[in-house]
């Protein structure tokens, strides 16, 4: 099965095909990116990566936003769209649509991450523990924040807000954090 996996920020809307192998990782076709600024609406963003696509979309999405996913209205710090949910999927023409919080996305595919394809900022190197909490942080719009919670082979991620702060380095190795 094929969908449109979309990873919407205040200022970029990137739009790829995934392609779903039941149990095993998804996998992406290369990735289009535009500008939000230049495009009235997701509607209209869909609409330009449909016509670079050559026409028909898969009739199924899944699409991170960048902030808070609840409420019959999702609004953006950094760019004018307005979403509402109970109509999305009938503006996009697809027949079945998941809406998530960006964050909260990382932190639901991390469990799939293999050890080479983490990035350890601090505390212990070592592999991701089978059971227990893993916390996934860093700047987008905002300051995205997420965790996933695994105990007894099941796994829950809660998503939250980090803020709108900026980041200052005060040392070497807060620079080479903002370097990445």
């Amino acid at each position: 099965m094929n969908i449109v996996a979309v990873d919407l920020g205040g200022t970029h809307a990137r739009f790829a095909i995934a392609a779903l192998h039941g149990d095993r990782r998804p996998t992406l076709s290369a990735p289009r990116k535009y500008r939000t600024a230049d495009h009235a609406s997701l509607a209209d963003a869909w609409a330009a990566f449909a016509k670079d696509e050559g026409g028909a979309l898969p009739d199924a999405a899944s699409i991170a936003i960048a902030g808070p996913v609840e409420g019959e209205l999702i609004r953006f710090t950094n760019n004018s769209w307005a979403i509402r949910p109970g109509t999305l999927a009938r503006e996009l023409g697809v027949d079945h649509l998941r809406l998530f919080n960006d964050f909260a996305a990382m932190a639901a595919a991390v469990g799939v991450l293999a050890d080479d394809e983490l990035a350890y900022v601090g505390g212990p190197e070592g592999p991701l523990p089978a059971e227990g909490v893993t916390t996934v942080i860093g700047p987008g719009t905002g300051l995205g924040v997420a965790q996933l919670l695994r105990r007894d082979g099941c796994a829950i991620v809660l998503a939250t807000e980090g803020g709108h702060i900026d980041f200052a380095a005060l040392n070497g190795f807060e620079e080479s954090l903002l370097g990445r």
